[in-house]
């Protein structure tokens, strides 16, 4: 009797040791792949991006989009400046150009007519027709100037300089849910002192599987995340860009055209914010801004949860130096420790509502043990 019990207590140890073993082991491998998957961020990639539309979009039924941007009128014939096939094999892209002049009257009466400006509209060619391909894959013509797609208007004196404008357009769509997801991203601009052409680089779906967000932070009400792109190249990664990611995509969402654009500034960042400029001396480079306008962030959580937090929302996003070990961010609402990432060093915050007075204080912790500390005033619009 008794050596039948202590068989039973040496099978059932030996079981329970196995079943420990094999835990330890699935806690361990979900640990480590989380990990790598955050990048030493507060949240990890997203779900994968869906996937590629049919080549043959459906075309709409109702009239083209005729509208323009208020007092704006078209004083030369539109002419196809560019075009090129789409990688994913729809309809080819273009880039049509036409001249425009906007008026607009004062208080007194007065009517003022503004220099003639170059414009530039990016679209698809579908059966010899200009227009715009939306996330549900259906095609709309568009006039010259309407705003059924995507726009950018100059003088070319200005070619080359900030007033020279560039941006980065992504195509989204609606997967379960109603959360939207990256198809298609292109690079286009206006024509520079080097180039007689607008500029035109169109991206594809399989190249979207492989972007990566540099930083992502959740955001207070469930909304879409924050973010920042990863730094690629000259003028990437700017902090000025940090702003609600579609998928790995930071930008400003338009459900009109189902799109996340975001503007480019050409090899340097705005505000001189590139790692360059960091050194142990100055080891951070921060700003901070607050929006009362509803921001995309918001338009997304209201339609999934309802979490009890204030209108708007302020931001904190930065730069640190190699040697930064942490950031703590001290606020007029709370204290917070965080961590630069890995590649581009960068940290950032988000919080519901604004902070109407009151500054915010970075205290950077360097790896031999010093203390930097940054102070900021929060910019409210």
């Amino acid at each position: 009797m008794g050596e039948m019990r202590l068989r039973g207590l040496l099978i059932g140890g030996s079981l329970f040791g196995v079943v420990l073993a094999v835990a330890l082991a699935l806690a361990l491998r979900g640990v480590t792949a989380d990990s790598a998957a955050a990048d030493g961020d507060p949240l990890a990639r997203s779900a994968p991006p869906v996937r590629a539309l049919s080549a043959t979009p459906t075309v709409a039924t109702q009239r083209p989009d005729t509208r323009t941007r208020q007092g704006e009128r078209i004083v030369s014939r539109p002419r196809t400046a560019v075009r090129k096939p789409d990688p994913d094999g729809g309809p080819d892209w273009a880039i049509r150009t036409y001249g425009s002049r906007s008026t607009w009257r004062e208080r007194d009466g007065r009517l003022l007519v503004r220099p003639r400006n170059d414009c530039f509209q990016l679209g698809r060619v579908f059966e010899g027709r200009f227009g715009w391909i939306d996330g549900a894959n259906v095609f709309r013509s568009v006039k010259p100037g309407a705003a059924g797609a995507p726009q950018l208007c100059t003088m070319l004196k200005f070619a080359g300089t900030l007033m020279s404008p560039s941006e980065r357009v992504t195509r989204i769509t609606e997967v379960g849910g109603g959360e939207p997801r990256p198809l298609q991203t292109v690079e286009w601009g206006v024509p520079t002192r080097s180039h007689g052409l607008p500029s035109l680089r169109i991206g594809s779906l399989a190249q979207e599987h492989a972007v990566r967000a540099e930083y992502r932070v959740a955001d207070p009400g469930g909304g879409l995340p924050w973010g920042i792109d990863r730094a690629d190249g000259p003028g990437s990664g700017c902090l000025i860009d940090f702003a609600p990611l579609v998928g790995e995509r930071p930008g400003t969402l338009d459900r009109t055209l189902d799109t996340v654009t975001l503007p480019s500034f050409g090899a340097t960042c705005p505000n001189h914010d590139d790692a360059s400029r960091l050194t142990p001396r100055n080891p951070l480079v921060a700003w901070g801004g607050g929006a009362f306008r509803e921001t995309d962030a918001e338009r997304t959580a209201r339609d999934r949860v309802a979490l009890r937090t204030l209108p708007g929302r302020t931001t904190v996003v930065g730069r640190a130096h190699r040697d930064v070990v942490s950031v703590t961010v001290v606020s007029p609402r709370d204290v917070r420790t965080l961590t630069p990432s890995a590649h581009d060093r960068v940290f950032a915050a988000v919080w519901d509502g604004t902070f109407p007075t009151g500054r915010i204080e970075l205290r950077a912790r360097m790896r031999d043990g010093g203390t930097h500390v940054l102070r900021l005033r929060v910019w409210n619009p």
